[in-house]
């Protein structure tokens, strides 16, 4: 057709421009209104994605036929028809898009809490009951599964990347930064503030109060975790995919801080969970040494010794310690590990030295003490924290003064570990000894 037109009229381009013209205003208009219109009343999803497909169709088509038959000189046709057979759908295209996403993102969230059986609502200001997070079929307590799911927010994600990429070429140029905030916006909303802060605050309502004797499950160490993986992977995100867009914009810095509040907000809220975890974990091994310490541990009469590696009360305390170590590193990552692990060994440090200030201890109880100490000194290097070795190896030396010959207290005190410390804190340890008055102990420290 193209060799007659060009044979037969003169002004062939614009001949053939003109057919070209009929072409896209007739039956192809057509088809793309037809499709798009039946997709729109009923799959938003498959709208979106036929459209993008339609549109990218055109322009690769209308590239190939203005370069085969030479139309560059009636670019203002194609553009028409492009307009003509698209315009009205691309108008609301990112009215469409973002509520598209809110939706499938609302759905994506509503899928995995039905899994779990569980049913989102309002969260009582004044704390939850012990059934809130029961899942349906589990009328007898709290569901294992987890309020956050790293799975849903990477389907969050793939989606958010999906409008994106839609969004690049179906968005005028000049609308693109705000779009692409739009699109990213809705992301921020629905996987921050309905998904993992939700889970956040059910789950620092949901730890044992520091006041309660009741051990402690570690659930909110699983949801820290899961949180700062998302969290990680959103910035890697947004720094892919959104920033160069905006990165150059007015609205770069307004953009930003919104981002920042709303990651600033769920960070403090899993420090808040952290050191409420911190203070249950600690609140429970107390509650282990209230209970389980008997002062006979310490003051055993020669008749009924049993030799024991430990006392049971450190027994229980030590494999609670390795239980919360175990959750810690394999919940947390990177620094958060070694200052929740620090934290929580400078705490049990100080509640064992109080601990110990309560009891009396004969010669064999001194040795108990001792055993403990040394115990607890060998769970705490598991830790690879220098600063809790130096307070536990400090503590243990401090329990030598138990079980010392006393003539040589004196010299134990002169030792490396001990020779820094006030002598008043040393005469104190030495005091706890039944036979403190009756050897005279006092006099090796003045």
């Amino acid at each position: 057709a193209y060799d007659i037109i060009k044979e037969v009229f003169g002004d062939y381009n614009h001949i053939m421009a003109t057919l070209v013209e009929n072409i896209f205003e007739g039956h192809i208009k057509d088809y793309v209104h037809d499709n798009l219109t039946k997709l729109y009343q009923n799959d938003k999803e498959k709208y979106l994605k036929a459209l993008y497909d339609y549109y990218e169709r055109f322009n690769k088509v209308t590239t190939i036929i203005s370069k085969k038959y030479d139309l560059s000189s009636d670019v203002g046709i194609v553009n028409k028809s492009k307009k003509s057979t698209f315009g009205s759908y691309l108008e609301d295209y990112i009215s469409v898009e973002e509520k598209h996403l809110r939706d499938m993102f609302d759905n994506s969230i509503s899928s995995y809490y039905a899994s779990i059986g569980h049913q989102k609502r309002q969260i009582p200001t004044g704390g939850l009951s012990q059934t809130f997070l029961k899942r349906s079929t589990d009328t007898s307590g709290i569901g294992d599964e987890s309020l956050i799911s790293q799975e849903v927010a990477i389907n969050l994600l793939s989606e958010s990347r999906n409008a994106i990429l839609r969004c690049h070429l179906l968005a005028p140029k000049m609308n693109l930064p705000e779009y692409i905030w739009k699109i990213f916006e809705a992301l921020l909303e629905k996987l921050c503030l309905d998904h993992i802060s939700y889970a956040i605050d059910i789950s620092l309502q949901m730890i044992t109060s520091a006041s309660t004797n009741v051990q402690p499950d570690g659930r909110f160490c699983d949801v820290a975790g899961q949180a700062n993986a998302i969290i990680q992977l959103l910035k890697k995100h947004f720094n892919e995919n959104i920033l160069p867009i905006i990165g150059s914009t007015s609205m770069y810095d307004d953009s930003v801080n919104k981002r920042n509040a709303v990651l600033q907000q769920l960070e403090e809220k899993i420090d808040q969970g952290l050191e409420k975890s911190i203070q249950a974990a600690i609140s429970w091994l107390k509650h282990i040494l209230s209970t389980e310490q008997k002062k006979t541990d310490f003051r055993p009469e020669d008749s009924k010794i049993v030799i024991e590696l430990t006392t049971p009360a450190c027994s229980k305390c030590i494999q609670f310690i390795k239980q919360q170590r175990k959750l810690i590193k394999s919940c947390l990552d990177g620094k958060n590990v070694e200052e929740v692990l620090k934290e929580l060994g400078v705490r049990f440090h100080r509640v064992l030295y109080d601990h110990m200030q309560q009891f009396t201890y004969n010669s064999m109880g001194g040795m108990f003490a001792l055993a403990d100490v040394h115990s607890y000194q060998d769970c705490m290097k598991e830790f690879k924290i220098p600063l809790l070795d130096k307070l536990f190896s400090t503590l243990h030396a401090l329990c030598k003064l138990l079980v010392t010959n006393p003539e040589n207290i004196r010299q134990l005190c002169c030792e490396e570990q001990l020779a820094s410390m006030d002598r008043n804190v040393l005469q104190q340890f030495a005091n706890l000894r039944t036979d403190y008055k009756t050897a005279r102990l006092a006099k090796h420290f003045q």
